[in-house]
């Protein structure tokens, strides 16, 4: 970022905001990751050809919300997220919009908004070949993405365990538990220990 500012470069500087938006949250830090991501979103939304960063900076803020207890505000951005992605055409992210949209759903217990999300994510993600899983970690390309593929795991998961469907529950669980773990997230870990503990203890 320093070096970006040195030579004066617009766009390098709007992608290292974005970058130290992603390293605050992943470090716990919510509150230090808006103001990076909203300069990197004040230069993005100025340029056409930027629709992709835009929406992944978008996604950003809406993570920072959302692990700052502002699921109102973190709804509204994943919805720009989603909208972003929808004029890109891009529908990797508008697939992973909607997948955070349907977390907040299911956190908040609306488990058939929630449901509803995630298979429209499907359509948009799944190809004949492909799992969504797959189609995600085929294009995995940044701290971000495994974030949001971990996330998608975890969601699935949980939703499982409300329909009391424990095996597949602790299956996806156990997965998005290695996959935290294995990138160092470790709020997200915590914070999906108890379900993982439960889908065990149901299943065993």
């Amino acid at each position: 970022l320093e070096m970006a500012k040195r030579i004066g470069d617009s766009l390098q500087i709007a992608i290292a905001n974005f970058y130290m938006g992603n390293a605050n949250v992943v470090n716990g830090n919510p509150d230090k990751a808006l103001p990076y991501y909203l300069i990197a979103a004040s230069y993005f939304e100025s340029k056409e050809d930027e629709l992709s960063r835009l929406s992944s900076t978008y996604n950003g803020i809406a993570s920072a919300y959302e692990n700052n207890i502002s699921d109102s505000l973190s709804l509204v951005y994943f919805e720009k997220s989603y909208e972003t992605s929808k004029r890109a055409n891009d529908q990797r992210r508008m697939g992973i919009a909607l997948i955070n949209r349907s977390n907040i759903h299911s956190k908040n217990g609306e488990l058939n908004r929630a449901i509803q999300l995630l298979e429209e994510a499907v359509d948009l993600l799944q190809d004949p070949k492909s799992a969504i899983y797959e189609t995600l970690l085929q294009e995995i390309d940044s701290t971000e993405d495994v974030l949001n593929y971990a996330k998608t795991l975890g969601n699935y998961g949980r939703l499982f365990q409300k329909k009391d469907n424990d095996e597949e529950a602790l299956y996806y669980l156990d997965k998005a538990y290695k996959k935290f773990q294995g990138h160092g997230f470790m709020k997200e870990r915590y914070n999906l220990m108890p379900f993982l503990i439960d889908a065990h203890y149901n299943v065993n």
